[in-house]
């Protein structure tokens, strides 16, 4: 019996389903759509920091912006945080 493995999974979900997604685009649409995921993949965790630090969650949707991941990266270096609670 042959093992499945998560590299196995993603690779045959990415050949089998994403490329021919990509392809369907077209070469001009191909690096919007890329882009797009991986701007959706960076609002995820800025988000949730954002909520952590006490500002507004609103912020993570600059991870749409050209570089904008970096921008939420330096708003969240500078920013101050609240200090945790002693158990």
């Amino acid at each position: 019996m042959m093992k499945v493995t998560i590299w196995g999974y993603f690779n045959a979900l990415f050949w089998n389903y994403i490329v021919p997604f990509l392809e369907w685009l077209g070469p001009e649409l191909t690096p919007f759509a890329v882009a797009f995921v991986f701007s959706l993949i960076a609002i995820v965790p800025s988000w949730r920091l954002f909520r952590r630090v006490g500002k507004s969650a609103r912020w993570s949707l600059i991870a749409f912006l050209p570089l904008g991941f970096f921008i939420v990266a330096w708003i969240l270096a500078l920013t101050a945080w609240p200090r945790e609670k002693p158990n």
